[in-house]
């Protein structure tokens, strides 16, 4: 950008320079200067030496305009143009006069009288054509300015155009070449977005791949028990794998949830609402104690939030994330998981923390990437997308979501609320 300012200087430059040479011309060239000159000199030499004779013998003033050339008249004081008159009494030695037609007068004899030449040919008329020459040539030395101005810009802009071209007929590794000039700005930002829209698509994809297996697991489970089914006869055997058959369309349907919930975050369907969560942790906490006590886990709340306070927040997603939180901790505690929630003057910070084997450092960004699971603990059990989903939400809210060592080394994931609500 700083390139073509300077190159904008210059054929201003250029230009400027080109209309004050112009100029130089028509005062040196086309403007008669010893126009103005030889009148007057005509008049202050052989005329006003003639001044006395003409003034005696005013007959004489026609034998002496055949004799110059321009009409030469002998008038009184009192004939004079006022405006002749005033200048005159100023102490003007010559007065040139416009009136229809152009005089000059000098003063002879006692100042009584004047000798006046004229009328004078009119000045040669170049000055119109010079008007004209200028307005035709001052437009065209623009535009030949900005055309040279403008055509690294064409250039590098055909060159983004090419790879937008390309990377719109599907080939998303095209890049904009590097390029120093104005468009460089331009050129960055559609390599940005080509990278976004590459990194997207590859990641629906891996998506999409990771969803594929996470759905064929447990219908291959169910389609396997059915088949067992029809061949089984007992009916306690029978009981029993219906049991485990309700429990494989039980994970399904969450799965399928999970997966509802966080295909419609990803498509930004609006989060609106009001919740108070005070009463929501209280309620979340409570409804997992029992969970808790069967593991010999102490689920305990520490929130010192007021029963009135509000935050612009889907109560249901609010839900979603505490309680998502809330699974994982019971699933990797070892004696104990607290809740915790402090309102700051911007924000609601929300934790979470277990007293398990906690989240190694390198792995505390890639845990909340969809269907990405680690070996805490025993089991690697659940589907990898309930942090994906509590940090999206986050953001959906105008928040974020991470995770620090918890006590004992731990694991303690913090969620930020804005007290504003959804990120436009």
């Amino acid at each position: 950008m700083r390139g073509l300012f300077l190159r904008l200087w210059l054929m201003v430059f250029v230009v400027c320079s080109a209309i004050g040479g112009l100029g130089w011309l028509y005062d040196q060239y086309l403007y008669p200067p010893q126009y103005a000159s030889y009148h007057e000199s005509l008049l202050l030499g052989p005329l006003l030496n003639q001044g006395d004779e003409l003034l005696a013998d005013p007959k004489r003033a026609g034998e002496v305009s055949e004799e110059y050339g321009y009409p030469v008249r002998v008038m009184e004081w009192d004939l004079l143009p006022n405006e002749v008159q005033e200048e005159f009494e100023w102490g003007m030695e010559l007065v040139w006069h416009y009136a229809a037609e152009e005089y000059i007068f000098v003063l002879i004899g006692e100042g009584d009288h004047a000798l006046r030449l004229g009328p004078l040919p009119p000045y040669p008329n170049t000055e119109y054509y010079v008007t004209i020459g200028l307005v035709l040539l001052v437009p065209l030395l623009g535009a030949l300015a900005i055309r040279r101005l403008l055509r690294p810009v064409e250039r590098e802009l055909r060159m983004v155009e090419s790879t937008a071209a390309q990377i719109a007929g599907g080939d998303l590794a095209a890049r904009a070449p590097v390029i120093e000039g104005p468009t460089h700005t331009l050129a960055g930002a559609l390599n940005r977005m080509a990278e976004t829209t590459a990194s997207t698509i590859e990641s629906q994809r891996e998506l999409l791949r990771a969803v594929s297996h996470e759905l064929r697991t447990p219908l291959a489970r169910i389609q396997t028990a059915m088949h067992i089914l029809t061949h089984v006869e007992d009916r306690a055997e029978r009981d029993r794998r219906l049991e485990e058959l309700d429990l494989d369309f039980e994970e399904l349907s969450r799965l399928v949830d999970e997966l509802l919930t966080y295909a419609r975050l990803e498509s930004g369907d609006p989060c609106e609402g009001t919740t108070w969560p005070a009463k929501e942790l209280e309620d979340l906490v409570g409804g997992m104690a029992d969970e808790a006590a069967g593991r010999g886990i102490a689920l305990i709340l520490d929130a010192g939030l007021e029963e009135g306070t509000e935050l612009a927040a889907d109560p249901r997603l609010f839900r979603r994330v505490v309680g998502n939180l809330l699974s994982n901790a019971l699933r990797h505690a070892q004696g104990e998981v607290k809740v915790g929630a402090v309102a700051e003057k911007v924000s609601l910070v929300v934790s979470v923390e277990d007293d398990g084997p906690g989240v190694p450092v390198e792995e505390r960004e890639r845990v909340f990437e969809p269907f990405v699971r680690l070996n805490r603990a025993a089991g690697g059990t659940g589907y990898g997308i309930g942090l994906a989903i509590v940090r999206r939400v986050a953001e959906r809210h105008g928040g974020e979501a991470w995770i620090e060592e918890g006590f004992g080394g731990g694991c303690r994931v913090i969620v930020r609320w804005g007290w504003g609500g959804a990120a436009k």
